[in-house]
């Protein structure tokens, strides 16, 4: 059986998969979905989290592309998210308004990110409100937050937890739902819906703590 710290890097290992799935389709990633490697990654780590109620379908979806032209998921990914912007993946797109309130909102972000030490790569062109950013940084703090359990810094853990769970609750939450409605109602191909409803699932699991909570004697 998995140990809480286990379970905190199956949280960030498929957090950082699901980062990589909403990227434009590089080689690498088209190479992985051909190969199948990555479909048996996240069947691997969503059924150690036992989210086996989205599985099937994002199995099913992976398998179609499988063996695919790299060409038909980078087509699919332009016609959602670049040109006709069908389903925008910016969390200020689904927020309070533009202008102001907007930049409100991407200050929030900004400022979690900076808290924890956590940057945009200089070469990256996406904004931080990104879903791939957002779930990046999901990841980071599992990843944190296990590394603290590790070390036995338990003060350390549970600021990393603290912080996924406003995190989520503050934003991932508040757009990811919207974002896969419209992933469902304009996608041509089913592996961008099937993978939102898998990140879904995942930030749905901040409802509950990750560890066992502990007596104020601790």
């Amino acid at each position: 059986m998995a140990t809480d710290t286990e379970l905190l890097m199956v949280r960030a290992q498929l957090a950082h998969l699901l980062a990589c799935g909403f990227a434009y389709p590089d080689e690498a990633l088209c190479q992985t979905l051909a190969s199948g490697e990555y479909a048996l990654e996240l069947s691997s780590l969503g059924e150690t989290l036992g989210l086996h109620s989205t599985l099937p379908a994002l199995l099913a979806a992976l398998g179609e592309e499988r063996g695919a032209e790299p060409a038909r998921l980078q087509g699919e990914h332009t016609y959602l998210f670049a040109r006709n912007v069908l389903c925008p993946p910016y969390e200020t797109s689904y927020g309070r308004g533009r202008g102001l309130a907007a930049a409100q909102d991407l200050a929030e972000v900004a400022s979690f990110y900076a808290a924890f030490g956590f940057q945009v790569a200089a070469t990256a062109k996406e904004l931080p409100d990104h879903l791939c950013v957002e779930l990046e940084f999901l990841a980071a703090l599992y990843a944190k937050e296990a590394y603290a359990g590790e070390q036995g810094w338990r003060e350390r853990g549970q600021v990393c937890a603290e912080a996924r769970a406003k995190f989520a609750a503050e934003h991932l939450k508040t757009w990811l739902p919207k974002f896969s409605e419209r992933a469902r109602e304009h996608a041509r191909l089913a592996f961008y819906p099937a993978l939102a409803a898998l990140a879904e699932t995942l930030v749905a699991l901040e409802a509950a703590p990750a560890l066992p909570a502990r007596s104020a004697a601790e």
